[in-house]
Order: C-alpha cells, then sequence, then structure tokens
C-alpha cells in the first residue's frame, strides 16, 4: 500500500517560541522568558509566544501605550508610559498581585517567580516569591538607576554605578566582586550575574559550572549584555553578539550572518536578538526542528520521540528523525534499512530490523546504545529514558543500561513466563503477559510500579516519567504512579481507546474514531490537541509534546482503507462472515463504505501493490486459497504458530466462516498500537482493512 500516504503531527512542544510570529515587524525591544518570548512593538502595543500553559502569552485585550516588556519564569510583565504596570500569567506566588498604588515606575525585571520594579524616585518595590529574601528589599536602598531579578534573588545598579543585590546566594551571585566600580548595566541570570562597565568590558560571578562567568579574554567595546539560566550573551557595538556557557541545546550557535543587532536577550532554553530593521531572530534549543517534519515525509507507518528528538519509520523499511542532536541520537547509521520497529529514549534511539537483531545510536553514558552480543529473535523493543528493552520471539526479556533503579534488571518471576508487550519508562519498566496482567520494576519512588490491584484484561502499557498507563481489553485506561500534573485524571466516561501513550508529565490516548484525547500537564500546550485533527492511526508522547501519525490522501476509489476498534474485534469473525456474504460494496457521499446494509466509516482509499511473497522466504504458509504471512522474520508467526495459536487452527476458523484471499498480520512495530492488515477478494472488488489495534494479542479474539 504504498501510495497510501501519511502524515506526522506534533503539537505541544517548547519550539514554540523560536517560532516568530509571522509577519511580527516594527520591533523596539525584546525579552526571553523560560519557554516564552515577548516583544514590544513601535505602536507600544505587546506580543507574546512560546509556551502559554499559563496564560503567559495571553496579552491582555486591549493594552497599548506601553514603554517595556519583561517575560519571567512563566509570566509576563509589561510597563506602561503613565508608570503604571500590567502583569499576565503564572501567579503561584503572587507575582501577579501589583501592590496597591503602585505608579511611578521607569524600570521592571521580572524573574523566575517574583518582580522587581524601579520607581523614579531611586526606589524599589518588588513583590512574588519571597523564600530566599528577594522581594525584601535592603533597609534604606536609595538612589537606583537599573534593576535585575535572577532566578532567586535581585540585583540593583546605583547611581555611584557600583551594584548590590539580596536574596538567593547559594553560588554567591549576591557577592559583588570587591572594587567593582564604573558598572553601566546589570543582568542576573539563574544563579551567576553580569556586568558591564563603562569601558565595554564584562565582569561576571556567581555559578561557573558551565562556563558562564568565563568572559571571553579580550571581550571589549560591549553596549548590552543578557544573562540567563545557564549562559550569557553580550552585544558590541558593530551589532555583533558573543555567547558563551551552556550550549547543550544550541544556546551558543548563533545564526550565521547574525549582525546589525541592536537589542539582544537570553532566555532559559532559546535567545533572542533584534535587529536594527526591527527583524526578531531567535536560536536555542534544537527543539524547533522537532516540529518541522522532514519535507517530503508522508509514507511514515511509525513514530517515537523522546525529550527532544523524534524518529520515524518510513513504509521502505528505512528511518528518519529530527529534532536535537546533542548526543547523535538523529544521526542514522549509514546503509540502515529492513527497518520494522523504532523507538526514542530521552537521547538515544533503537531500531528493531526485519532478522529480529537491534540498532541503537546516540547517548551511550550508560551502555544504552549497547547492544548485547548476539542477540536475535527481537519482536519487539522499547527505548526508556537511560536504558533499552527488548522482547524476543520466546517471550523473554533482555534490558541493558543504566540500571541505578534495577529497571534493567528483569524480574526472576518473568523467567519462564510469556510476555508479549513491554514498554520503559524514564527509571522504570513494565511488561505485559499473555494472561493480560502486568510486572514493573525499577524505581517506585511515586508508586509507579504499584500495580493496580486485580488489573487484568490489559492489552497495552505505556511507562512514561513518573506514571504508567495501560489500555484493557474493553477499550478503558488504568493509571498509577505521580499525578502532581493531573497525568493520572482521565477524563470521565473515556471507553473507547485503541493507543495509549504516556509523557512525562502528560497522559494521550487514541480513540477508535480516529481522533486523540489528552490530559495532565500542559506547560508547553502537549495537550492542546490541534483543532480538526483526525484520522490519526498511532500516538507517541514526549517529554513536552505529542506525535500523531494519520492519513491525509486519497487515491484509487476502488480500494477502501478503513479502521476497526478493539471492541469491533470481538465481532470480528461476524463482521468478516458479513462482509464476505455480500452481493455489493459501495461508497457512500460521506465517505463511508458500504458493505450490504452494513455501513463503516472511512477516510482513505487506497490501492495497495501487488504483494511479492518472494521476500518473505520462511515465512509464508499455504493452506488451500488462503495465504498467511508476517512482516519480518520470525515476528508474528513462528514455529507455525500465529500470536501462539496453531497455524492450522486459525486457517481452519478463517475459512469455515468463508475468508479466502490472504491475511496478513502486522505486528506491533509500527507504533504502541499496532497495525494490521487485511487484505481479502471478492467476486468483483478487491477490499482493503486495516485493523487499529492496541497490541498484537487482540488477535487471540478471532480465535
Amino acid at each position: 500500500m504504498n501510495d497510501k500516504q501519511t502524515f506526522v503531527e506534533t503539537f505541544g512542544t517548547q519550539t514554540d517560541y523560536l517560532n516568530i510570529p509571522s509577519g511580527l515587524g516594527a520591533v523596539i525591544a525584546i525579552s526571553a522568558g523560560c519557554q516564552h518570548n515577548v516583544a514590544l512593538l513601535a505602536n507600544r502595543t505587546v506580543v507574546a509566544w512560546g509556551s502559554n500553559s499559563y496564560g503567559q502569552t495571553n496579552v491582555p485585550t486591549g493594552l497599548s501605550g506601553c514603554v517595556s516588556i519583561s517575560a519571567g519564569g512563566f509570566h509576563s510583565i509589561a510597563l506602561k508610559s503613565d508608570g503604571t504596570v500590567v502583569v499576565w500569567g503564572n501567579n503561584a506566588y503572587g507575582q501577579l498581585n501589583i501592590p496597591p498604588g503602585l505608579n511611578g515606575v521607569v524600570a521592571i525585571s521580572a524573574g523566575r517567580w517574583h518582580n522587581v520594579v524601579l520607581r523614579n524616585d531611586g526606589t524599589v518595590v518588588a513583590w512574588g516569591n519571597n523564600e530566599d529574601g528577594q522581594t525584601t528589599i535592603p533597609s534604606g536602598l536609595r538612589n537606583v538607576i537599573a534593576i535585575s531579578a535572577g532566578e532567586y534573588y535581585t540585583l540593583a545598579l546605583l547611581a555611584n554605578n557600583t551594584v548590590l543585590g539580596w536574596g538567593y546566594n547559594a553560588y554567591e551571585q549576591t557577592n559583588i566582586p570587591i572594587g567593582l566600580t564604573n558598572v553601566i548595566a546589570i543582568s542576573a541570570g539563574a544563579y551567576h550575574a553580569v556586568a558591564l562597565k563603562r569601558d565595554g568590558t564584562v565582569v561576571a560571578w556567581g555559578n561557573n559550572e558551565d562556563g558562564q562567568t568565563n568572559v571571553p579574554v579580550g571581550l571589549r567595546n560591549v553596549i548590552a549584555i543578557s544573562a540567563t539560566e545557564y549562559h550569557t550573551l553580550a552585544l558590541k557595538n558593530d551589532g555583533t553578539v558573543v555567547a558563551w556557557g551552556y550550549s547543550e541545546v544550541g544556546q551558543l550557535n548563533l545564526p550565521p550572518g547574525l549582525n546589525g543587532v541592536i537589542a539582544i536577550s537570553a532566555g532559559r532554553n532559546n535567545d533572542l536578538a533584534l535587529r536594527n530593521n526591527g527583524q526578531v531572530v531567535s536560536w536555542g534549543i534544537n527543539q524547533i526542528v522537532q516540529t518541522n517534519m522532514p519535507p517530503g515525509l508522508i509514507d511514515a507507518i511509525a513514530i517515537s520521540n523522546g525529550r527532544f528528538h523524534t524518529v520515524a519509520l518510513r513504509r521502505n523499511g528505512t528511518v528518519v528523525a529530527w529534532g536535537n542532536n546533542n548526543y547523535g541520537q538523529i544521526t542514522i547509521p549509514a546503509g540502515l534499512s529492513d527497518i520494522v520497529s523504532v523507538s526514542a529514549g530521552r537521547y538515544h534511539t533503537v531500531a528493531l530490523k526485519r532478522d529480529g537483531t537491534v540498532v541503537a545510536w546516540g547517548d551511550n553514558e550508560d551502555g544504552q546504545t549497547t547492544v548485547p552480543i548476539g542477540l536475535n529473535g527481537v519482536v519487539a523493543i522499547s527505548a526508556g529514558g537511560y536504558h533499552t528493552v527488548a522482547l524476543q520471539n520466546n517471550g523473554s526479556i533482555v534490558a541493558w543500561g543504566y540500571d541505578g533503579y534495577g529497571q534493567s534488571s528483569v524480574p526472576d518471576e518473568l523467567n519462564g513466563q510469556r510476555v508479549i508487550a513491554i514498554s520503559a519508562g524514564i527509571w522504570n519498566t513494565l511488561a505485559l503477559k499473555h494472561d493480560g496482567t502486568v510486572v514493573a520494576w525499577g524505581d517506585n519512588e511515586v508508586g509507579q510500579n504499584d500495580i493496580p490491584p486485580e488489573l487484568s484484561g490489559v492489552v497495552a502499557i505505556s511507562a512514561g516519567e513518573y506514571h504508567c498507563m495501560a489500555l484493557k481489553s474493553d477499550g478503558t485506561v488504568v493509571e498509577w504512579g505521580y499525578n502532581e500534573f493531573g497525568q493520572l485524571n482521565i477524563p470521565s466516561g473515556l471507553n473507547d481507546v485503541i493507543a495509549i501513550s504516556a509523557g512525562d508529565q502528560h497522559s494521550v490516548a487514541l480513540r477508535n474514531d480516529n481522533t486523540i484525547i489528552a490530559w495532565g500537564g500542559n506547560t508547553n500546550g502537549q495537550t492542546n490537541i490541534p483543532d480538526g485533527l483526525n484520522g490519526v492511526v498511532a500516538i507517541s508522547a514526549g517529554s513536552n509534546m505529542t506525535v500523531s501519525l494519520r492519513i491525509i490522501s486519497y487515491s484509487d476509489p476502488n480500494f477502501v482503507w478503513f479502521p476497526i476498534s478493539p471492541t469491533d474485534i470481538v465481532n470480528m469473525p461476524k463482521q468478516l462472515g458479513e462482509i464476505m456474504k455480500v452481493d455489493s460494496i459501495s461508497i457512500t457521499d460521506n465517505n463511508q463504505v458500504q458493505f450490504g446494509t452494513k455501513t463503516f466509516n472511512s477516510f482513505l482509499k487506497s490501492k495497495p501493490d501487488p504483494v511479492d511473497i518472494s521476500s518473505y522466504e520462511n515465512m509464508v504458509y499455504k493452506a488451500g486459497d488462503l495465504l498467511v504471512f508476517g512482516f519480518g522474520t520470525n515476528r508474528n508467526i513462528y514455529r507455525n504458530r500465529i500470536i501462539g495459536y496453531p497455524l492450522d487452527t486459525v486457517i481452519e476458523y478463517l475459512r469455515s466462516i468463508g475468508f479466502f484471499g490472504f491475511f496478513i498480520v502486522n505486528p506491533p512495530s509500527v507504533g504502541p498500537g499496532g497495525i494490521g492488515d487485511i487484505f481479502f477478494e471478492t467476486d468483483s472488488n478487491n477490499i482493503v482493512i486495516d485493523v487499529s489495534i492496541p497490541h498484537w494479542n487482540q488477535w487471540w479474539q478471532l480465535i
């Protein structure tokens, strides 16, 4: 079915803050926050973009007359020309609670959870989080000319060009260097501080774990500075930018040709530069490409995403990956082909080949990509945080990589047991047994291994960062573990699920109408399902994003593709029997498929390619008019058995209900749910049925 085209769609990732709003121009000021950005336009209005988990980019309606802006951790503040301020976003520490009567403000600065403002009389006012004294203004503080709010501390520049600091001081960021004078600008990072001197040189102090206070030797002619969590920016008088400090996600990778800059702002994960033509430039966290799928990717059959990268399996058995590549996790090994399954871990990627062997690449600090020598006969893989798990065709499990919590130490109780599914979380591992029960091991700090009593009838599992999901045969979902973000708060009445995926702080479910529902943490919009998203056949919940795979194109109207839910599978034999007995098949005006008197929803019409069975040596079984085979060596069919049932039994049963043609079992390698294709012929029509099921053991219900 190579003419069936698929589309990978991502949503809710932090990368929104790198996507400058279309048409944004005439900008006169910028500010980068933790996961969002704010810009002040020449007409004195404000634009914000990026993460909106707490409404930090919901600029108040009608806000105008602004002269300054500042983006905090998860909130934003604007200064108006009348000396008043407006604040919006997160209010967990009262940072939106502007002190009554506050006016005469001439400068503002938003910290992680607090705000600081400078008044026209040289005094300072602060509010919000005060756990470390960051809003407790030093007694008698006067003659202040500039302010800067850090993570949990505050800096003030005095009229005599010296600096004063207060609040959190674990890294001595409020211990101003002795003799520091002639300062004309200050910037408070998370745990380090930076000062610009009158002579254009820079001084930095505080936390230096990532070199953020190592000012480049010979740096001169600086006219502006900006410090953030673990790196620092400096703007020179020639319009160029210099950066130093932490660069794991590209914060120091300045865009080629960046010049003509008149303002800078360093954010936690991305940086902003304002050019002299009013254009805003953003760079930093490489997740930007995580939401920009490679051009031409229309033939994906499986998806998986890690913390900051995504991997897709194409119909031709090759792999494509995009996103962050700091550990080489998207650098596909040369010549990699014949892949039937992919899985993205925290910073590594794993692929299962047709011959049952495994290939892994990316971060290997804990040996998670060091595949055990001689490992073969693998039928499923799962990449966890820093470990990898493989399921073999004899039902046994092999795990390797980080084992600090025992997540790679397979429990003895599974010896001799037939496991049919695996899922590696960040710190723990799940296994689904053939009897529909679940076993968990590894970190259990927040109960992620505490399987709910009497849990049974499970057909799919998914382990997230600190919580786990199980899908039951009745289409309902069960969850356990950490629930700070509401990731265990299953929507009421949800009972038609066919696939599940657990992210770091959120949960995602695919329903039998091929729509998605998500709940839990929404820090980066990962539970904001795009309007009109439908036709989804696979899902993957990542760290702060969600990926879906859907069908988007239509072709030959003589061929039909349509999904059947897990609940339908229970009645599959009856349905197949009815279909085979009808005299006519037609497509209705609303694109439904009419089999006699029975109607099925449809969203794709597709003509399958001719099947060349020569490449499936030792996997093809014939019995009269029926041909049965699986994708990949020893996948679902091995030792003359299909999913544990003798082949002859399956054939006899299918023939008894009038089934003929050929039957293809596609393994769960194509995503968290697995998609099975049934091809069969009637006297005058070729029909294709794609069966979206949560796990291949659902095929047992055929027997």
